[in-house]
């Protein structure tokens, strides 16, 4: 199951703010080169996070996400 996580943050992320995002989303992820961390193109105070999961129903697993 692919998985896209938006954060809001307060001001623009640094590269700190992604390289903590990145080691957050390897712990959800089945395939540790699925993870991604990048900023949305339309709002530079918002950090998506992009993996993959296991197949499961999603309220299974949002949980383990939030």
């Amino acid at each position: 199951m692919n998985v896209i996580v938006q954060i809001q943050l307060d001001k623009k992320p640094n590269k700190k703010v992604y390289e903590d995002m990145l080691r957050a989303t390897k712990n959800l992820t089945n395939v540790k080169n699925s993870a991604k961390a990048y900023n949305n193109p339309d709002n530079s105070k918002i950090v998506l996070v992009e993996f993959t999961m296991k197949k499961s129903a999603q309220y299974k697993v949002v949980d383990q996400i939030a």
